[in-house]
């Protein structure tokens, strides 16, 4: 079976384009395709040499990766991951250069956007991706209960494994392998030096694994009369164990969604938040919300751009005259000059909120509008105030 030539180059964009929607899913994908890659050409155009060589040097940047990490920093050992597989990919590319070097250059033009401002980022030390990277230790998740809560997915690859076994399928038994790897080595990235939000690709292979291993899976059962019956018995009791570890794990989803459903949803079609997006429809630049409306809401509710950032997800330009917003207890952004030194044009205060902001009585910040709204506890006003630019 081969797959046909629009379907890889579509893929190949597709993987390309995720580069810049969520980086780290990029990462585990572009791994599990060189591995797949790796294991399906050593199978097909078997190699002691590359195979030893490729192994060598994926353990070398494994057991070195801190070190190398203290030089060069932790986003470019995965490259070195991938170009540790380099003696089985490129005589497996050049093989199918017709297919593989259009879709290389595909999936780099798709990628570049994210890939070459990162790149820019790190030679200029962005402190957002400094943080970002700092920000990632203390993430591991190498602790006895990730073990109970893989067993699950230890025992549907041991089942795959079985279904696949003598089989010579090997765009399967690749596609298993790849999986396999990129699940011990992605989650315990804080161990080598990558370092990158470990239990995020924890759950990204979790979720990769389900949905791909179901093909092998699939393809396995097709199989079932032409086994022996030892092996059709081995095969069952792993599919089974498999099943009934699934079934335990089930309450934990019942008490997310018991917890989610206590927890309640933000409230963006309430009468505070109608009277929030009407007050400031008018306004252009930047708003500082009230102390007892959270920044990010007020956000969602105006569409308009709010005097708060988020650590993790970007930073403004001037962070320095952002960082007094993110002290939401604390009565600093209140100052006029503060206010003009992160160039905030306007500020909502709320009749409800006994704590909100009181301004000093002189012209640089002027009340100019209010919007009434009904509360639970009696008719409350949202008023809008101007900043005067220094």
């Amino acid at each position: 079976h081969t797959t046909p030539r629009l379907e890889l180059l579509s893929a190949a964009l597709l993987v390309g384009l995720l580069a810049n929607i969520h980086t780290y899913t990029f990462f585990s994908i572009t791994l599990v395709i060189a591995i797949f890659v790796t294991a399906r050409d050593l199978t097909r155009h078997p190699s002691h040499t590359r195979a030893y060589l490729t192994i060598a040097l994926g353990v070398l940047v494994l057991v070195f990766g801190q070190a190398i990490a203290s030089v060069t920093g932790p986003l470019p050992l995965l490259v070195l991951l991938l170009a540790a597989m380099s003696p089985v990919l490129i005589p497996a590319g050049w093989r199918a250069k017709r297919v593989a070097i259009p879709a290389l250059i595909i999936m780099a033009i798709a990628a570049s956007p994210e890939v070459i401002r990162t790149a820019l980022g790190m030679l200029d030390k962005d402190p957002f991706l400094t943080y970002r990277e700092a920000s990632s230790e203390g993430l591991g998740i190498l602790e006895p209960a990730t073990l109970v809560a893989s067993t699950a997915w230890i025992l549907l690859f041991i089942t795959v494994s079985l279904g696949l076994w003598r089989s010579r399928q090997a765009t399967l038994s690749a596609l298993t392998i790849a999986l396999g790897l990129g699940f011990v080595i992605m989650p315990a990235n804080d161990l080598w030096g990558f370092n990158q939000e470990p239990y995020r690709s924890w759950v990204q292979f979790a979720i990769l694994s389900s949905l791909l291993l179901m093909i092998p899976l699939a393809w396995s059962l097709t199989r079932l009369r032409a086994w022996s019956r030892e092996h059709r018995v081995v095969f069952a009791i792993a599919g089974g164990l498999t099943l009934i570890i699934w079934a335990l794990g089930l309450p934990d989803f019942r008490g997310f969604w018991q917890f989610a459903h206590a927890q309640g949803v933000i409230e963006l079609d309430g009468e505070r938040a109608h009277a929030l997006a009407a007050l400031t429809s008018g306004t252009n630049g930047i708003i500082m919300s009230s102390r007892c409306i959270d920044p990010q809401v007020a956000k969602l509710v105006t569409k308009k751009p709010i005097a708060y950032y988020n650590l993790g997800l970007a930073w403004p330009a001037d962070v320095e005259s952002f960082k007094t917003f993110r002290d939401l207890l604390g009565r600093h952004p209140e100052n006029p000059e503060a206010l003009q030194n992160a160039n905030v044009r306007w500020a909502v205060t709320d009749s409800a909120c006994f704590e909100d902001w009181n301004f000093p009585s002189d012209n640089r910040v002027t009340m100019v509008g209010a919007r009434a709204y009904e509360s639970a506890s009696g008719p409350q006003t949202l008023l809008l105030w101007q900043v005067t630019p220094r």
